[in-house]
């Protein structure tokens, strides 16, 4: 055997006594072995207030032990309202969450009043027309963005943005404003036009959330981070598609060429939350995701009424796949909202908290 042979044939014995794959030309298979699992680049806590710490309001008393939930499920981003301040009576819960180990930041939540596609009251129409024609600048944004950003609390790094409009419904909540009408003009839409109604009001609906967010950076340059929460591409809502139930295109949310005038191209929202109430997400989910033009976040659901041992195996079934979809070098991570009441920790929240801390382990551990 010459020298040549000799040492390939060590370096194939070595490498096949230490588990690693070897290539065919050393006796190896002829695939791969699989790549590593992904961790979650963030992990966005979607609470909105003081509430999440003590069973009983006593936040002083109670914040250490749920703090330490944060750290164990490796959250990365909590969420606190927009308009908070953080400071309560003898305690700050901004500052606490921020002190939290792994902790990159603060998002701020939209609150109702903000809300710009919420109908808030039967007598209420939603004008998303009216909140873009009133922009002409940075300068003179008009006066709803305006308001925005000045009750907007400079403490944060990003904006979370819930979008979920039933569009649908041209009726009662999103009938078609004079605003509207105008707009539709300018952009050659149709309304009467079931597809291009839709695509009308996922443009609008981007414009605006990309808007603000356009205004937020510019007032507050540590605002670094976008995200909405809908649903997911290529889910069944109701027997819609999530452009059709809620406005969202995610197509347009991430579009680096949306434009508007006066502002030019708007920067793009930064993350995606997705939801959808199932354990397993539907094939046609798991294939559309593949290509999705962003981070996304996997919303974990919550359920409260089932025995806890039941509960308990449906988050680590869950979580574990949703993890599963989490793609190399595209940012995605995890999100979850809060199952307590106001001032109040559920079991759940902290049951799963536990059981995504004991996912992302075992994913480092297989790192």
């Amino acid at each position: 055997m010459n020298n040549w042979l000799r040492t390939t044939a060590i370096i194939a014995l070595m490498l096949a006594l230490n588990g690693c794959w070897l290539p065919p030309f050393l006796g190896g298979g002829t695939s791969k072995p699989p790549a590593p699992p992904v961790l979650p680049a963030a992990i966005v806590y979607c609470e909105s207030g003081p509430y999440a710490y003590g069973p009983d309001g006593s936040h002083e008393a109670q914040a250490p032990a749920y703090l330490n939930e944060l750290a164990q499920s490796r959250t990365t981003h909590p969420c606190v309202a927009m308009q908070s301040s953080g400071d309560l009576k003898y305690y700050n819960y901004i500052q606490s969450l921020k002190s939290v180990p792994g902790v990159r930041g603060i998002i701020r939540t939209t609150e109702r009043q903000w809300d710009f596609g919420l109908k808030k009251s039967e007598a209420d129409t939603v004008n998303f027309a009216g909140i873009m024609l009133s922009w002409h600048s940075p300068q003179e944004p008009g006066e709803w963005v305006q308001q925005y950003v000045d009750a907007l609390q400079s403490e944060g790094v990003g904006l979370l943005f819930d979008v979920e409009y039933p569009i649908w419904d041209t009726k009662k909540a999103y009938p078609h404003t004079e605003d509207d009408k105008e707009l539709a003009k300018v952009w050659g839409y149709d309304l009467d036009n079931p597809n291009m109604y839709i695509e009308f009001r996922c443009r609008q609906i981007a414009t605006i959330v990309r808007l603000i967010y356009l205004m937020v950076k510019t007032k507050y340059p540590q605002y670094t981070m976008c995200i909405v929460y809908s649903g997911y591409p290529g889910a069944d809502y109701f027997g819609r598609t999530v452009q059709e139930q809620y406005g969202c295109d995610w197509g347009l949310m991430f579009d680096p060429k949306l434009s508007w005038p006066g502002a030019g191209r708007l920067p793009p929202i930064t993350h995606a939350v997705c939801g959808h109430n199932s354990l397993i997400l539907p094939p046609a989910v798991r294939a559309a995701i593949m290509d999705f033009p962003g981070p996304i976040l996997h919303m974990i659901n919550l359920f409260g009424t089932e025995p806890a041992d039941q509960l308990e195996a449906w988050y680590h079934e869950q979580i574990q796949d949703r993890l599963s979809l989490l793609r190399h070098g595209r940012g995605d991570g995890l999100a979850r909202f809060p199952l307590g009441e106001l001032w109040q920790v559920s079991a759940a929240d902290l049951m799963v908290n536990r059981v995504l801390a004991e996912e992302v382990k075992k994913l480092e551990q297989r790192q």
